[in-house]
């Protein structure tokens, strides 16, 4: 597997769609957990493609992000950077798989 493609929705929830791709262009660092312990981890490069939407009252985040080995990002740790990034992002969402890509 190289990338997958997610849908991340928080509902009842909407921001400024600007802001949050200016701050996915260029994540902060965020605590990152694998086997070897956690470690400050740059994201930017995990992050290959972003469509941010208020839709229906909802904002979503469609994500495309690497997938292998080490260069995993769970969607989860994007979240994580909108919040170290001062956006409060809200406690529930939810995290939909919508492809998974692999490499030839």
């Amino acid at each position: 597997i190289e990338l997958a493609e997610y849908t991340v929705t928080f509902p009842d929830f909407t921001a400024d769609t600007a802001k949050v791709c200016e701050i996915l262009a260029n994540p902060p660092q965020i605590l990152k957990h694998s086997k070897s312990g956690d470690k400050l981890t740059d994201i930017g490069h995990m992050i290959k493609k972003v469509k941010v939407a208020n839709e229906n009252g909802s904002l979503v985040l469609y994500l495309t992000l690497t997938a292998f080995d080490s260069n995993y990002l769970n969607p989860e740790y994007v979240v994580a950077a909108l919040n170290n990034a001062g956006l409060m992002m809200p406690e529930e969402y939810s995290i939909v798989r919508q492809k998974i890509i692999f490499k030839r």
